[in-house]
């Protein structure tokens, strides 16, 4: 069944009004050009399907899930058996063609670009990306996998043991630079979009490997698809440059090219956005820096007749770009201009709003639905949400249960919120790997206090790779003192690695502590005691000292030791003892991004002695800022601006 079409009779774009209604219903106009699967089916002799097949496919994919109707599932059936009835492992009628290809792999190949029969990455990659999905939308559906398993086995089995199976055996061969099989380098030596659509499959095969249906061609293959795709995803983020003035990215075709036409960058958006949501190198900022790339380089400012820049730099190529925005527009997940600005290109422009998988696109745009039928980010659900903010923490628990976190660091957390939205729930270290779930949760809290050594054998691997990905996913992390020493980077085997912080030294001793507010406090509170350059009184026991991990990312402080230790009664023969030479300038709080959540971790102990040091109050903004909620209406509109 077709879902209810959502109409956006008035197109506010923030910057004024669209006039013209959404004159159009993109489903309807698909449905009336594309409505038969047999049309124009692939055969061998039109060469590679990269740039022809694939498209149909995600139009197929994209039209499922802007309707639900299985229809469009049964027609990619039409398509990937006919496809893949059309492979081969050397090229048709004696052919010209490289004795590497005879290898017992099939595929596509072509000799369009190289005038003799050659493989290419892009094209596999990019032809082979709407069926892993497939695969992918099958194994995660009970309903679809009775229906299409068989298929989506076969789908898999095939291109597993035939497309990874030969990039996989060759990954490391040192041929060439060039962009085919036969003298295939490494895909450094790539353009950026053509290996990235490689990557996309990549990542789409290592979603699928966590799926209980998944078994592996190879036993390889699941560490490969992970490893490779997220060198893919460093490789191509090291080459954006950061646009200051525009808060936007730029970059170029391949590493020290031309620069990048928005047709091409197509896929590099398209894997920018998957890669961000498995938590692969990119973060929030990344995302809303490419979504700006949109807004303040490619579009002319005009709401009404809407264009679009060839290139992603705005003194490169011309005004008006001819290609489609195929996959830049499902960065309207960061700023909802974007689908508003490319549907209304395409209804004043109805001559060019006939492409099959633009057509798709727009239609799940209008459906509301996002790339990959991906959530709408929690932060972002939470900004509109005046319910309750749902926080797990640890309980104290009997030594013989494993970690035991401090009395009175719970008994200080619950008193800051009682009467509050936040509504807590304990549990024990040993049952997070099972509790600990973004559907239960907005936050997790790890207290201070016991032996980390204890906290990480109570956790297990299995529970720290619990909390890992429920940050990952859109929950936030809130760490003090020994759950800063958890959410840090160190040698320890407690270490999660959640914020670009590593542990550099520890202080045995106890009491006040004074702190000056930074200005990435401003990101994190609202109140005007905690905005920067304002100096705090903390309680202080036994927390890390801090220094920036990778120097290539940045530390975001929120606050600073100023080295004045006020009632602190250290251990004489700690070098904590000396007055300043501990704390001073190191940081107490800092935030950081992993994956779509958020983490703060605190030295100190905001939650304690809240009577003297009047801190309830910024442990409580610490807990709304993670779970992306505001407490005051200006502030509705938080973006994080990260410093390169």
């Amino acid at each position: 069944m077709r879902q209810p079409l959502v109409l956006l009779l008035g197109l506010s774009l923030g910057l004024g009004m669209v006039s013209q209604a959404c004159a159009a219903d993109w489903y309807e106009e698909f449905e009336s050009r594309y409505d038969n699967p047999d049309a124009g089916l692939y055969h061998r002799s039109k060469g590679a399907p990269g740039w022809s097949e694939a498209y149909t496919l995600r139009a197929y994919l994209a039209m499922y899930r802007a309707s639900k109707d299985t229809k469009w599932l049964d027609y990619m059936v039409v398509r990937i058996d006919n496809l893949n009835s059309e492979m081969r492992d050397i090229p048709d009628g004696g052919a010209e063609y490289w004795e590497g290809y005879q290898d017992g792999f099939k595929g596509w190949g072509t000799a369009r670009y190289t005038e003799q029969y050659d493989e290419l990455l892009v094209h596999d990659g990019h032809t082979c990306v709407p069926i892993a999905r497939f695969v992918k939308l099958v194994y995660s559906d009970a309903a679809l996998h009775e229906k299409y398993k068989a298929k989506a086995d076969e789908y898999l089995s095939t291109v597993e043991q035939h497309i990874v199976a030969k990039w996989h055996a060759n990954w490391n061969a040192d041929r060439g630079t060039h962009t085919h099989l036969r003298q295939w380098g490494g895909f450094k030596h790539l353009p950026h979009n053509q290996y990235l659509a490689f990557g996309t499959l990549l990542l789409v095969l290592h979603e699928i490997a966590q799926s209980p249906h998944y078994t592996p061609s190879n036993p390889a293959f699941p560490d490969f698809y992970l490893q490779a795709a997220t060198e893919m995803a460093q490789f191509f983020k090291d080459d954006l440059r950061y646009l200051q003035q525009d808060d936007a990215y730029l970059w170029d075709y391949m590493k020290d090219g031309r620069r990048e036409d928005t047709g091409h960058a197509n896929l590099d958006i398209e894997f920018a956005i998957r890669a961000y949501h498995l938590g692969i190198v990119f973060d929030q900022q990344d995302m809303k820096r490419l979504a700006n790339t949109f807004i303040n380089v490619l579009w002319n400012k005009d709401e009404a007749q809407p264009e679009f820049r060839s290139h992603v730099d705005s003194q490169y190529g011309s005004e008006v770009g001819r290609y489609h925005p195929l996959r830049w527009l499902w960065l309207y997940e960061f700023d909802r201009r974007i689908g508003q600005l490319i549907n209304q290109h395409y209804v004043v422009h109805p001559d060019k709003a006939a492409f099959s998988e633009m057509l798709a696109n727009l239609a799940c745009w209008q459906a509301g639905v996002l790339e990959d039928d991906y959530a709408v980010p929690q932060n972002e659900q939470a900004n509109s949400d005046t319910g309750a903010i749902r926080v797990a923490y640890i309980v104290h628990t009997a030594e013989g249960e494993g970690g035991v976190p401090c009395r009175s660091c719970i008994a200080g957390y619950l008193s800051a919120v009682e009467g509050t939205e936040i509504v807590s729930t304990g549990i024990k270290f040993g049952d997070v790997k099972n509790e600990l779930a973004r559907d239960r949760y907005d936050v997790f809290y790890f207290p201070g206090g016991g032996k980390s050594s204890m906290h990480a054998e109570a956790l297990g691997k299995e529970g720290q790779d619990r909390i890992r990905e429920f940050v990952r996913s859109g929950g936030g992390f809130l760490g003090i003192c020994g759950g800063g020493y958890a959410g840090s980077f160190g040698s320890y085997n407690y270490c999660l690695g959640l914020a670009n912080v590593k542990i550099t030294g520890t202080c045995t001793g106890t009491g006040d502590i004074e702190i000056r507010m930074e200005d990435e406090a401003s990101k994190v509170f609202t109140l005007p005691e905690y905005l920067p350059a304002t100096v705090r009184t903390i309680r202080h026991a036994n927390g890390p000292q801090w220094e920036i991990n990778d120097p290539s990312k940045p530390m975001y402080v929120v606050a600073t030791f100023t080295g004045r230790t006020g009632t602190v009664d250290f251990n004489p023969e700690h070098v904590c003892a000396k007055p300043g030479s501990f704390f001073t300038d190191h940081p107490c709080i800092v935030y950081d991004l992993y994956g779509k959540g958020r983490v703060v971790l605190c030295s100190s102990h905001p939650e304690i002695a809240d009577k003297a040091t009047g801190n309830a109050a910024m442990l409580l903004e610490m807990i709304r800022w993670l779970a992306g909620r505001n407490t005051r209406p200006e502030k509705a509109s938080l973006q994080l601006e990260k410093v390169n």
